[in-house]
């Protein structure tokens, strides 16, 4: 996963090239996505109308928890799901509050595709279980309609062409 994952090639040029050592490019991939994690959960929060100095302080207690810090550190996957996983979230709030288009369903199918390459396919499927429960789940109750819930059909149907890459060889070897 850390070869199709853009994320992991920023953090090795950070590392090498601005602190000057190799061996920071964990710590530099956890300190980015804890950082992004802040910065898209006080979007996120900004959008539907938090005031400000509340959604910073709830981005900075989701991006700083203890449970973000010692699952990152202990697992070095799960910390893309910390800035994924709300992106995707706020995408669906940008759908739900306005008129999507053809660059909504591209940027969120691009989001959905890239955080797969981050490289645990666990999270992933369960934060696309949950667009889709989110996204029906508007749909019935008349918060969106047919065709935004069609733009995020698209989405989904695009990001599943950028995961083919990694999906096809591993469903060959677990087919054995």
């Amino acid at each position: 996963y850390g070869l199709t994952y853009p994320g992991m090639y920023l953090s090795y040029g950070l590392a090498r090239f601005l602190l000057g050592d190799e061996l920071f490019v964990l710590d530099v991939y956890c300190i980015l996505h804890l950082f992004a994690s802040f910065l898209i959960v006080y979007l996120l929060l900004r959008r539907v109308r938090v005031y400000p100095s509340l959604a910073m302080a709830a981005g900075l207690a989701f991006a700083f928890s203890g449970a973000a810090l010692i699952a990152g550190r202990s697992w070095l996957w799960v910390t893309p799901f910390l800035f994924w996983a709300p992106l995707i979230f706020y995408m669906v709030v940008r759908l739900e509050q306005s008129r999507p288009d053809w660059k909504w369903a591209v940027f969120t199918g691009f989001f959905l595709g890239i955080f797969y390459h981050a490289g645990n396919v666990q999270i992933w499927a369960y934060t696309v279980f949950f667009y889709c429960f989110i996204l029906l789940s508007l749909f019935y109750l008349g918060k969106i309609s047919w065709p935004k819930l069609l733009y995020a059909s698209a989405a989904l149907l695009f990001s599943l062409g950028l995961i083919l890459p990694l999906v096809l060889p591993q469903w060959s070897l677990a087919a054995g």
